[in-house]
């Protein structure tokens, strides 16, 4: 009687789990829809969608025009990676055209953005001055030729006293 009386305790317990369970499961799918649902809209909501993210914040030229006073800069090929990088980690929106009859690039920007601008060329200046050190590898290379000069010498040193030795020891020989 008494383990009658357990069993259905247990049964019962088990059941409310388990319309529990499945109660939780039935609420996170609905709740995972919802985010679904909220994430696309703020897709389609967006100007571009996902492609602002992909390409960073480089604009079209006639939205920049759009938005007010535009300056330009005139920018080298070698330059320009590093210096999209960099605009793109400061946030600032801007438009790069290269001109097809001289191969020239510029960067148009918006008024507003001029220090920013600034301190993006310091930055990128600063880095490839980094750059142009003379790398690690470089260094080791030269290092390695001054130790070998430096051995040679010494073994050439040591020929000489080697040399100098054996004179004197035939010298001995002959003498005894």
């Amino acid at each position: 009687m008494v383990n009658e009386e357990v069993m259905n305790e247990a049964a019962q317990s088990l059941k409310e789990a388990v319309t529990i369970s499945i109660k939780v499961i039935r609420e996170t799918k609905n709740l995972e829809k919802a985010a679904k649902e909220q994430m696309k809209k703020m897709l389609e909501s967006t100007e571009r969608g996902i492609h602002d993210v992909v390409k960073g914040n480089e604009v079209k030229l006639k939205d920049l025009y759009k938005k007010g006073q535009l300056e330009n800069i005139d920018v080298d090929k070698a330059g320009l990676k590093s210096l999209k990088k960099e605009l793109n980690r400061n946030g600032v929106k801007f438009s790069v055209m290269r001109d097809k009859a001289s191969g020239d690039y510029s960067l148009f920007f918006q008024a507003n953005a001029r220090k920013v601008i600034e301190q993006a060329f310091k930055n990128v200046l600063y880095t490839d001055k980094e750059r142009s050190k003379p790398s690690t590898i470089r260094k080791l290379k030269e290092c390695k030729e001054r130790v070998d000069k430096d051995v040679s010498k010494d073994i050439q040193k040591d020929k000489k006293r080697v040399k100098a030795a054996n004179r004197r020891m035939a010298t001995a020989r002959e003498m005894i």
